[in-house]
């Protein structure tokens, strides 16, 4: 946990293909408002596939995070929605470093 927070959602967008995988900027956040800022890669949109990334920022207790972080795509779902498509998911064995100066 950070400071008092421990449990965080994520949202993100991002360009992601067959070839080249995902490129994806997040925001996660805690119940309590707090922001943490990642840019997060996957070689592929599957389950079971690894994604890693980059902490570049946050708000509050986490301005001026920094860090990196890895996970394996536990579940993902695909739905199309006015000719975007939304990929939903949920992760495991999220581990990885930070810190704050």
């Amino acid at each position: 946990s950070l400071g008092n927070e421990k449990d965080y959602w994520s949202t993100c967008i991002g360009l992601a293909d067959s070839k080249k995988g995902g490129d994806f900027r997040c925001v996660w956040r805690s119940l309590g408002g707090q922001e943490i800022y990642i840019v997060l890669k996957s070689k592929r949109m599957k389950q079971q596939s690894l994604a890693t990334g980059e902490i570049v920022g946050g708000t509050g207790a986490a301005k001026n995070i920094s860090g990196s972080l890895s996970l394996h795509w536990s579940t993902l779902s695909f739905q199309k929605n006015t000719g975007k498509t939304e990929i939903g998911g949920y992760a495991k064995d999220l581990q990885g470093t930070f810190q704050i100066p």
